[in-house]
């Protein structure tokens, strides 16, 4: 179980650039925006790109998340978007 403590250092270590960290956020999140971009779009394949799309996209911005401890909020609205888009 990761504490929120665990989770804003993992952000701070990622913003640093530790890909590692960032891994362990995709494995904390990926579930959850799966469901997010699957509630949307209705299809498997299409909520496994958004995803992808959602995350690549968190880890070139993260250095613009000014707040660590609101990543979740953060990145879920980057996966709601894709979704709709």
């Amino acid at each position: 179980m990761t504490t929120d403590a665990d989770q804003r250092f993992l952000v701070l270590r990622a913003q640093d650039g530790d890909v590692g960290a960032f891994e362990k956020l995709v494995d904390l999140h990926q579930g959850r925006l799966f469901r997010i971009a699957y509630m949307v779009l209705r299809d498997r394949s299409d909520a496994e790109d958004v995803v992808q799309e959602a995350l690549l996209t968190a880890w070139r911005r993260l250095h613009l998340l000014s707040d660590p401890d609101a990543f979740s909020g953060w990145v879920s609205t980057i996966a709601s978007r894709a979704a709709i888009d």
